[in-house]
């Protein structure tokens, strides 16, 4: 019985070990769609519980609430407009604190922000700060809160590059006249894109309120990965259009469908590569034993006698004692090597053909015989390979 030599071994180590290498990169390269994907696919979760819940109110404390957002925008009013600062919301950092429970980022929570162009569906939070900014869009303290109303402007901001998340990453993309919605305590508006700027950290007089105007700005880090300048999106209020309904409906789902491509795609990816190595460590084993490799060689429905064929692998021909593999074929067309060890292995055929057999199972008896365009490839009941010939 033939055993693999140390040149089987080799090749045995570098082919694992190159696709070790392989999927190593591809985990590398996918973990951030990976986690991108897991992450608003828990956001969006999260989302719709949260908004249940929030449409589950009395309409008493929907107005309630409503009416406290308004207020503090009434306040802001009588500020002259123009006047006042506002603290870049990515330099502060709350560092150390401990993370806090689900019930705060709930009691912060007072809706949620759609953008049908670049696929976001975030929830938006009351105030600024990294928990926040983390798990979604918040309001830029000292600006007006998203409710609508003459005279008010609101900055949503949402961080851009986050490894785990896409947030706002690629709000770059948005031009004049997209539009973006906001579910805000159960009010519903809509906004078209009509300025969009490139300012330092300092620079926010595109912030302030404008009488008369009904605004929101929204606000990231740019460029990506450099992050030293901000990014403000503005868009003005507009009615709110019948289609939104199911371009949000429509983003949500993208979300879901995402998430649910990308498991199916690194399942089917574990499979492949879990196949690939299966079929390695076959190969390998299997040259401990020895097999069988024959077939039947036809033509025109008849068998063909007296064909000689050769054995050969990896493009050398297979030799013995110094002595080449070959033989003939007999009466009935029969092509038979018997004892061979295992592995991959072609018979080339005076009259053309070129034959690939490999094992398929360590217990099979016989190399399994593999179709190639050349000739058709019978498999009978009697588990006899019949080769067809299509040379002339």
């Amino acid at each position: 019985m033939a055993k693999p030599n140390k040149r089987d071994k080799i090749d045995l180590f570098l082919k694992l070990s190159i696709a070790v290498m392989f999927i190593t990169g591809f985990l590398i390269f996918m973990y951030p769609f990976v986690v991108d994907s897991i992450n608003n696919y828990i956001d969006q979760q999260r989302l719709e519980e949260v908004q249940d819940k929030m449409e589950a109110r009395s309409e008493a404390e929907k107005k309630k609430r409503l009416d406290k957002l308004e207020k503090e925008n009434k306040k802001l009013k009588t500020i002259i407009p123009g006047a006042g600062s506002f603290d870049d919301p990515f330099e502060s950092s709350l560092q150390g604190t401990k993370s806090p429970k689900k019930e705060y980022y709930e009691k912060h929570m007072i809706g949620a922000i759609f953008i049908p162009k670049i696929k976001v569906s975030l929830p938006v939070y009351d105030e600024t700060n990294d928990f926040l900014l983390d798990k979604g869009a918040t309001v830029l303290q000292g600006t007006s809160f998203p409710v609508g109303g003459k005279g008010t402007h609101s900055v949503i901001t949402g961080h851009t590059g986050l490894p785990e998340k896409k947030l706002f990453t690629d709000l770059e993309l948005l031009k004049k006249k997209d539009k973006f919605y906001l579910h805000i305590e159960g009010k519903k508006l809509a906004y078209q894109v009509d300025r969009i700027k490139i300012v330092k950290p300092d620079k926010f007089d595109a912030l302030k309120i404008e009488l008369d105007r009904d605004l929101v700005t929204l606000l990231t880090c740019t460029p990506y990965g450099v992050n030293s300048h901000r990014l403000l999106v503005t868009g003005h209020r507009i009615s709110y259009p019948v289609e939104a309904a199911e371009k949000i409906k429509e983003t949500e789902k993208y979300h879901r469908r995402r998430v649910y491509y990308l498991v199916a795609g690194c399942l089917l990816f574990a499979l492949i590569f879990g196949y690939f190595v299966w079929r390695k460590i076959i190969l390998y084993q299997s040259k401990k034993r020895n097999y069988n490799f024959v077939f039947y060689l036809y033509e025109n429905g008849e068998p063909l006698p007296g064909v000689r064929a050769l054995l050969t692998q990896k493009r050398d021909v297979v030799r013995i004692d110094g002595k080449l593999v070959h033989t003939v074929s007999d009466a009935y067309g029969k092509i038979e090597f018997k004892q061979i060890p295992g592995g991959v292995y072609r018979v080339e055929t005076e009259n053309g053909l070129s034959v690939k057999g490999k094992v398929w199972r360590l217990k099979d008896k016989k190399f399994k015989i593999l179709s190639h365009r050349s000739y058709k490839n019978i498999k009978q009941k009697i588990k006899h390979f019949i080769i067809e010939s299509k040379v002339s």
